[in-house]
């Protein structure tokens, strides 16, 4: 509420105040002169009567509404500034009160459900206006926020993320199912074919290496040129085996070495061994600076090229920002599918938040009502709903008046 708000109300009050006070001294008045002239004209009874009860409706209503909020006349009556005495109890009903009535599953989902939220929000994503507003503060965001992040605490978030995830996998039993996945029965094929080639090639690119690794390890009465005859067996062996293995896809070699890949898989997934080994070589290369530093590159590299974005690349990234919110909103108006699973996301969220922190809620309004001062909360409430309660004290004078006149002529009746 504001001070305007605030001055209105008060003048509104002054004025309730005013025309019920008025009242009250009207009746007395009225009785006065009544009383005076009775006995010379006895219908002023009646007249008497009515101002008598009005008088007692408007004390006592004025007593009542005026021990809402301090001691009527500044004495210290029991059970008068109720508000003023019991703020902190206030404060605690009324976050009850928010708590069961309103901050229920019952009544939030039940007005969400009424809502269709998913179908507001893609229609509010799809219009062109919204579309280009959060383009742009998409793209603004972005450098702003690329600006102001510390390098440093990324990259040990990066670190954290990756080289954590990283250490907690197990690095022989994933190898192995990548293999498995991999090494399919066509391309196990294929593998075994091109380490034939391979191994064909080098022998013939390093024939002169392999001679004298031959002749190094050979006794001194090999005769000369049996080097060059082995290489050259070696070397025709491959070639034929390669053309035999693309000749013929029955080959028993493919068969041999479908069983080595598999027995090797199966040992990186179950060999303890092997498993040490794999765990050795993960940390041995997750400890190398080297990993440390791509990490860090990468993030320097994808900042750089954000912040230094040129007006054609900020153009098309909001173009592309707006065909994304203007896509997602229009699926969100008509899949059917896409928006009862985000009505339901949405309506789970709101549940767990209402589970976990309506309790919370509850706590706040109490503890910020007890934190207000009793008298800053007296006056704010009465300035809210002073001038209605003006209302009962107008009303208490009438109806009093009307009441101290019907028991006088139910008097004079009796009589």
């Amino acid at each position: 509420m504001t001070h305007g708000d605030d001055d209105v109300r008060l003048r509104e009050l002054a004025r309730m105040r005013q025309l019920a006070g008025a009242l009250l001294i009207v009746a007395a008045v009225i009785f006065v002169v009544a009383y005076r002239y009775e006995p010379d004209i006895p219908w002023l009874r009646l007249v008497r009567a009515a101002a008598e009860g009005a008088m007692v409706g408007a004390i006592a209503d004025w007593f009542a509404v005026t021990a809402l909020f301090r001691h009527p006349l500044g004495i210290p009556i029991p059970h008068t500034a109720i508000i003023r005495r019991r703020k902190d109890a206030l404060g605690a009903s009324i976050g009850r009160f928010v708590r069961d009535n309103f901050l229920t599953a019952e009544v939030i989902v039940g007005r969400m459900r009424a809502a269709d939220p998913a179908r507001r929000i893609g229609g509010f994503l799809a219009r062109p206006e919204v579309a280009a507003r959060l383009a742009q503060l998409g793209v603004g965001g972005i450098a702003g926020v690329l600006r102001v992040i510390d390098d440093a605490d990324v990259q040990q978030a990066l670190e954290r993320a990756v080289l954590g995830r990283a250490a907690a996998i197990p690095a022989a039993p994933t190898a192995g199912r990548a293999l498995r996945a991999l090494l399919g029965s066509e391309r196990r094929r294929e593998l075994l074919h091109g380490l034939v080639q391979a191994a064909a090639a080098l022998l013939d690119t390093h024939r002169d290496v392999v001679r004298r690794q031959i002749m190094e390890g050979a006794p001194w009465w090999l005769p000369p040129g049996v080097d060059r005859a082995i290489v050259a067996r070696l070397l025709e062996a491959l070639v034929r085996v390669a053309a035999e293995l693309r000749a013929d896809p029955a080959h028993r070699l493919y068969a041999e070495f479908d069983g080595f890949v598999d027995t090797w898989i199966e040992r990186l997934a179950t060999d303890p061994e092997w498993h040490e080994r794999g765990e050795a070589l993960k940390h041995e290369v997750l400890a190398d600076p080297l990993v440390r530093e791509v990490l860090a590159s990468l993030w320097r590299d994808l900042k750089q090229t954000l912040v230094d974005q040129r007006d054609d690349d900020a153009a098309g990234v909001r173009a592309a920002l707006m065909r994304a919110s203007t896509q997602v909103g229009a699926a969100l108006v008509h899949d059917e599918l896409l928006v009862a699973k985000v009505n339901d996301w949405l309506e789970a969220l709101v549940r767990y938040v209402l589970a976990e922190y309506a309790d919370e809620a509850s706590t706040l309004i109490e503890q910020t009502v007890r934190r207000w001062d009793a008298e800053t909360l007296t006056r704010r409430i009465e300035v809210v709903v002073g001038r209605d309660l003006q209302f009962i004290r107008i009303n208490g004078t009438i109806v009093g008046g009307l009441a101290g006149l019907l028991i006088a002529l139910v008097s004079s009746f009796i009589r």
